[in-house]
């Protein structure tokens, strides 16, 4: 029997808002705009509402307290889309053992809402293309994650609902979806939006827990 292991990647394979910091450093170095010693990674992720569309003007607001002027909205897009980052931003510890371990078992999928150019640059940076069947990139803004429509054009009809596990961190674009659809469901509890209540299966602190759950699930 083979399985399917649908991953999101913010957040749940690394942690967005060490990127995001990355981002608005290479920012400051290039336009000599010194960022407050208070902000770091930890304050972007307690500080930053992820559910705002604009994340960059939004990562701005956090940092700066103001709203970006055009051009400094483009440069913080151009970054976010080639930001050289291989090496200074990781896996989560575990993530890599996970990983190996459910392509055993059967197929990993990588389902991910975002700008096309800027997904594809994280998965370079983390090195992750070689840990996947399929990575699919969801850059419409009308067909993303949480719709259910998206499942079911991803999930085939041969394929039964029982033998597919998502594994992610958001409660509304990751868990809701499918647990609708009856998939079983392990929810990260980090990034973003770990103090989000959901309704996920089995939910785990660590990605390295992630083998136990299934490995107990599969006896």
């Amino acid at each position: 029997m083979k399985y399917k292991f649908i991953f999101d990647l913010d957040n749940t394979l690394y942690s967005e808002s060490e990127y995001l910091y990355l981002i608005i450093k290479k920012f400051a170095e290039i336009t000599k705009k010194e960022i407050p010693r208070s902000i770091n990674s930890q304050f972007i992720e307690e500080r930053l509402d992820r559910r705002k569309n604009d994340v960059l003007s939004n990562l701005y607001l956090t940092v700066y307290g103001e709203i970006p002027m055009k051009w400094e909205h483009e440069l913080l897009f151009y970054l976010y889309k080639t930001l050289q980052a291989k090496n200074q931003i990781q896996l989560y510890h575990g993530c890599e053992e996970v990983l190996k371990f459910c392509s055993i078992l059967g197929d990993n999928i990588m389902l991910t809402n975002g700008h096309r150019e800027v997904q594809l640059n994280k998965i370079r940076c983390l090195g992750l293309e070689k840990y996947f069947n399929d990575i699919i990139i969801l850059d419409n803004i009308n067909f993303q994650k949480s719709n259910i429509e998206v499942w079911n054009q991803l999930i085939k009809k041969n394929v039964s609902h029982e033998d597919i596990f998502m594994i992610g961190d958001d409660p509304v674009n990751d868990i809701a979806p499918a647990k609708l659809l009856g998939i079983k469901t392990i929810r990260l509890k980090k990034g973003f939006f770990k103090l989000e209540k959901s309704d996920a299966d089995y939910e785990v602190k660590e990605i390295k827990e992630v083998k136990s759950v299934i490995t107990n699930l599969l006896k």
